[in-house]
């Protein structure tokens, strides 16, 4: 199944793993999400992932990031 989303909490919380694309559609990430569930917000493996996605996403975006987004 394909679900495309914006919102990477909404992500972490449904996938098993999440494809980012950049512009053009090609592939700039696949991030397995190895959480157990049920996935919850409050959870703080679910918000550390969220985080890492959310690192990984600004230096997609701003190359000065890349350095510390691992």
């Amino acid at each position: 199944m394909l679900f495309v989303t914006h919102d990477v909490m909404e992500a972490v919380q449904l996938s098993d793993r999440i494809i980012v694309l950049q512009q053009g559609g090609r592939i700039f990430d696949d991030i397995l999400i190895d959480l157990p569930r049920p996935r919850r917000q409050s959870d703080p493996n679910v918000a550390t992932q969220q985080a890492e996605i959310l690192a990984r996403l600004e230096a997609m975006t701003d190359p000065r990031a890349a350095a510390t987004a691992g």
